[in-house]
Order: structure tokens, then C-alpha cells, then sequence
């Protein structure tokens, strides 16, 4: 039986002579080794690989059919400008307290007025008691409202002198800053000068005049300082004993609410002046004169 050995390079078969040969006559490839004739190569020496050229890409998933597009108007060629919203400007809790000021100040002129007319009543009452008795009903309304509004006035008025003052410390921020230059004064210095007693004389009237030259800011300081005497007045007159000096005790609180009403609405007279604004809040209209030739 005859035994040859095939060539691992160009595959050409040999047939084995005495000895078995190393190397391929043909190609100098190496030669396996040697096989029975008819029997099969063993498959444990070479393996042919098939290699493509071209590296192999993975598929793209196809996605899935979608609707078909539908507009709300025909589609045009160009380019829409689009206006942008402005960005709502945001408000620190010092700006926002200083611009509610102007209808604080309408509450505590109200509160005020009608606290001093139920003090006028309330005087009226002590005045019919003199003569005759008074209803029952009549003494529970005077008592009710009295207190009622009294009370509500000052809750009303003490916010609204807190709004005033971070009013003042806003407007004098904005006034130095449009010049390019910082509010000399402290927030603190604003504060002080403006709550403490005896010294809220004389520093609000000049953190004013500082901001503005007009005159309204003197009536606003001569107010300011007879609305501090008054309330002064006032209660050392109710420490007084004596049945006729508690009832003009009442006709002096009333008094002092219309003094303290006075000032108030003298008040937002100044803000609507530094604001440039008109009583209601709206824009001024500047009044255009022309010659008129004739």
C-alpha cells in the first residue's frame, strides 16, 4: 500500500519513497505527514479559514414606520423670528415689602380716619350720657368699634412704617446706583435712624433730602415731627385721672388719628414724587407747550 504527503502551502501530493521527505519539491513549502492512499488527511494539522476582505458592520435596526407628519398651516420657506418673553424679573423680600408701602399707606389712612370718627362717637356718647342713659346697644357698638378700629390702625401703620423704610432704603440704592456710585449709608444706619425713638425725629427728613430736593419733603418732615409730638401729647393726657379727662382723652386720640392720617397721605405724596409718578401710581404726562403764532 502506497503513502504520500501533501504539501501544507500549495497542497501538491508526494509520493513517500524510502524515507519521508521534509520539504516540497515545488514550492519548499513543508510537507505533512504521510498518509495512506485512500484514506482522508487528518483535519487536526491545518484548517482552511475563509476570511472576507471587507469587515463585517452590524445592521442597523430599522425603526419602526412612523405616522405621517401633519402641519397646523402649510409649511413656508424662511426664517420665523420668533419675539422671546421677557424674563419676569425677580423680587428680593426688601423690594417686594417696599413696593407694597403705597397701599399700606392707603390702609393706615383709612384705618385712621375711621378710627378717629368712632372716637368722635364715642365722645358723642360720653356727651348724651350727661343728660341721659344710653342704650346698651348703642355703648357695645362704640366699645366694638373703637377697639376694633384702634387696633387695626396701629397693626396697619406700624407695617406700613416698616414698608416705608425699605421703601427708602430701595429708592436710595437705585438713585446712587444710577449715578454709578453706592448709597453711602449702611442699611443699618437707614434703620436705626429711622425706628428709634427721638432720633426718627430728624434722620428720616434727612435720608430724604438726601434723596430728593423737593419741597414736599419739608411739609413731610414738619408733619412727621408734629404727628410724633402729638402722639406724645396724647399719652401723657391719658394718664391723667378725673372722669373729663379721660372723656377729652378720647377727643384727643381722635384728633391724633387725623394727624397721624394727615401724615400718611403726606407720606405717599413723597413716594409718588421721587417715583415720578402721579398719586394713583400712574406715569405723569408731560405737558408740551407750543407758541402759538398768530
Amino acid at each position: 500500500m502506497s503513502y504520500f504527503q501533501v504539501c501544507a502551502r500549495c497542497g501538491t501530493r508526494w509520493a513517500v519513497g524510502a524515507a519521508p521527505a521534509t520539504w516540497c519539491r515545488r514550492c519548499n513549502g513543508v510537507l505533512l505527514a504521510p498518509v495512506r492512499d485512500g484514506g482522508r488527511a487528518p483535519v487536526h494539522s491545518f484548517r482552511w479559514v475563509a476570511r472576507s476582505p471587507i469587515p463585517s458592520r452590524p445592521r442597523r435596526r430599522t425603526a419602526a414606520p412612523k405616522p405621517t407628519p401633519s402641519y397646523r398651516e402649510t409649511p413656508q420657506w424662511g426664517l420665523r423670528d420668533t419675539p422671546r418673553t421677557p424674563p419676569t424679573p425677580t423680587q428680593t423680600p426688601l423690594e417686594s415689602m417696599a413696593g407694597r408701602a403705597p397701599r399700606l399707606l392707603v390702609a393706615a389712612t383709612v384705618l385712621l380716619v375711621a378710627a378717629a370718627l368712632a372716637e368722635f362717637f364715642r365722645f358723642g356718647v360720653l356727651l348724651q350720657n350727661r343728660s341721659q342713659l344710653i342704650s346698651p346697644l348703642e355703648l357695645v357698638l362704640s366699645d366694638a368699634a373703637e377697639l376694633c378700629l384702634s387696633v387695626l390702625s396701629v397693626v396697619v401703620g406700624a407695617l406700613a412704617i416698616l414698608a416705608c423704610v425699605c421703601w427708602l432704603r430701595v429708592a436710595r440704592r437705585e438713585m446712587f446706583a444710577a449715578a454709578g456710585e453706592l448709597d453711602p449709608r449702611r442699611w443699618w444706619v437707614i434703620v436705626v435712624g429711622s425706628l428709634l425713638p427721638v432720633l426718627n425725629l430728624v434722620m428720616p427728613g434727612v435720608f430724604l433730602t438726601e434723596l430728593t430736593r423737593h419741597p414736599i419733603v419739608r411739609w413731610w418732615w414738619t408733619a412727621w415731627v408734629v404727628n410724633w409730638f402729638v402722639v406724645v401729647g396724647v399719652l401723657l393726657w391719658r394718664l391723667r385721672d378725673g372722669l373729663q379727662a379721660q372723656a377729652y382723652g378720647v377727643l384727643f386720640t381722635g384728633f391724633a388719628d387725623l394727624v397721624a392720617a394727615g401724615t400718611a397721605v403726606v407720606t405717599l405724596l413723597v413716594i409718588r414724587r421721587v417715583q415720578d409718578r402721579s398719586v394713583r401710581g400712574r406715569e405723569r404726562e408731560i405737558t408740551r407747550w407750543t407758541v402759538a403764532v398768530g
